[in-house]
């Protein structure tokens, strides 16, 4: 584990310089642009993990997913990384082991499709994100 994981974004939240765009006034593209995500992961492979740093002193933590069912956000444990989810297609599996570097998608037919993973600080580190970078061999 990074250590700085913990005590970067408390830093980061007490002296960040960059006001959130209230929802009034954004456009559908400010939503989705960098400090202001929205439910829709940014990558091409449709999948990611988003965290912020709420007030509670606590990492706030979505598995964001883009589909044919179109985006959706689920809570997940910052840690793991994993959820199970049903949607319009059927039922999924996805495991992002940033720590590890690696993820995967298990689709409702059952069909394991294996990643690596980045993960980095966005925002001034306001924000915290790891995404698939390319498609892998499934060895675990």
């Amino acid at each position: 584990m990074k250590p700085a994981l913990l005590l970067r974004p408390l830093l980061a939240a007490l002296s960040s310089a960059l006001p959130p765009v209230p929802p009034s006034s954004a456009t559908a593209l400010a939503l989705r642009s960098g400090c202001n995500q929205s439910a829709c992961p940014d990558g091409r492979f449709g999948l990611d993990l988003w965290s912020v740093w709420a007030h509670n002193f606590a990492w706030l933590t979505e598995l964001r997913w883009r589909g044919e069912c179109g985006c959706h956000a689920f809570a997940v444990d910052t840690l793991a990384g994993c959820k199970t989810f049903t949607i319009c297609t059927g039922t999924h599996s996805v495991c992002l082991d940033w720590r590890a570097g690696r993820g995967h998608w298990i689709d409702p037919q059952g069909k394991k499709t294996c990643y690596s993973l980045k993960n980095d600080y966005v925002c001034g580190t306001r924000g915290w994100q790891a995404w698939p970078t390319e498609e892998v061999e499934c060895t675990w």
